[in-house]
């Protein structure tokens, strides 16, 4: 009978242990989901090698101090635990297409592909913005040259509207000049007519 009694407990302690174990489990694939979650959100913004250092410090946030994971299970409840009992690893993930298909991928290789867009992104956007101001170069280098044109074609008639000036000028002088001598000759013939009158005063 006591023997009996003995064997129902020591099986149902074995039952507590191995739901406490599978909870535990449980646990421990939850938070590493979880840390999934947040070490793609940050390796999206983070440089290649930095990424892949980061992944290999990756820890299960547990109370325990160590979190084996390629081992799959935590050294503070190795006492408690089965031997060949092991949570599981998550490096796959599994994704689909756009036409339905599922296609499992490791984690490095989905981080890699999606760095790869936004780089092509990036690429794209870049020659955009180089053809952009290329283009806008080449519109001020013909709107540049189209003034220096209508400068020089400006400047070509100012110097032939001073040379017609100057030359009117000159020509202005002359006939100022001459029109000099003639009022003189004038004189002068106005002066030999005064003398040449007969004095009438006796």
């Amino acid at each position: 009978m006591i023997s009996e009694a003995t064997g129902t407990l020591s099986g149902a302690c074995d039952g507590v242990v191995r739901h406490h174990d599978s909870i535990r489990a449980q646990h421990c694939v939850i938070v590493s989901q979880h840390r999934l979650q947040l070490y793609m959100q940050a390796t999206l913004i983070r440089p290649s090698l930095k990424r892949q250092r980061d992944f290999h410090n990756d820890h299960c946030d547990l109370p325990s101090k160590r979190c084996y994971r390629e081992e799959g299970f935590i050294e503070d409840y190795r006492s408690n635990r089965s031997p060949h009992f092991s949570a599981p690893v998550c490096r796959m993930l599994t994704v689909r297409n756009l036409d339905g298909e599922e296609k499992s991928l490791e984690i490095d290789d989905l981080v890699d592909m999606v760095l790869q867009v936004t780089k092509n992104l990036d690429d794209a956007e870049l020659a955009q913005q180089l053809v952009q101001v290329s283009k806008r170069r080449y519109q001020n280098k013909v709107a540049a040259a189209r003034y220096r044109d209508k400068q020089k074609e400006r400047r070509q008639i100012l110097l032939k509207e001073q040379a017609e000036l100057e030359e009117k000028n000159i020509k202005l002088k002359e006939t100022i000049k001459q029109l000099e001598c003639e009022v003189a000759e004038y004189k002068r013939k106005l002066v030999q007519i005064v003398s040449d009158l007969p004095d009438t005063s006796t």
